[in-house]
């Protein structure tokens, strides 16, 4: 990933190309896959795991309001190295999917990677459109893009699965 000074006269302004920063779209593609995954099954998995349903509610609530928390304090924030930022909530979300795997019926730690919701999902998502606008130029369709780019290669991705895995089962 190329590593920018975002100072306003150190901005690239390059046309926009999925090849050129493939790493970092690649990153993008794989985050949001993370939390399609997490938003579809969560309540499932620790239900299964024997919290109630109206813990897990408030689970969903805490990640909220967390999320709404961190939204508001983002202009405090911002001023910091983005690419550093993105990093960071890469690397909470990366936590967070662990400590839920090795811990999902401990509800406190449930709680806690709740929380993380803030960083994982409001940080990364500020900190990836301020760096994709510091360094296109086209900016009018890209934050459409930055959600549906990646959504539609999801869907594709279980289209492809389901084809094979029925294409198994009628065989």
């Amino acid at each position: 990933m190329q590593k920018f000074n975002f100072k306003e006269e150190n901005i690239s302004n390059i046309n926009f190309s999925l090849l050129q920063h493939w790493r970092f779209w690649i990153s993008i593609f794989l985050f949001q896959v993370s939390f399609g995954f997490f938003y579809n099954f969560f309540t499932i998995y620790e239900n299964d795991h024997g919290i109630s349903l109206e813990m897990i509610s408030y689970l969903w609530s805490i990640s909220i309001i967390c999320e709404i928390i961190m939204f508001a304090m983002q202009d405090r924030i911002m001023h910091f190295n983005i690419l550093k930022l993105i990093k960071f909530s890469i690397s909470v979300t990366i936590l967070r999917w662990l400590l839920l795997y090795l811990f999902p019926s401990l509800i406190y730690v449930s709680f806690l990677t709740q929380t993380f919701h803030a960083v994982s999902f409001a940080l990364f998502h500020t900190a990836t459109i301020t760096y994709l606008y510091r360094i296109y130029t086209q900016k009018n369709s890209l934050c459409s893009f930055i959600m549906a780019f990646p959504m539609d290669l999801e869907v594709l991705q279980v289209l492809f699965y389901q084809d094979i895995s029925m294409g198994i089962i009628f065989i």
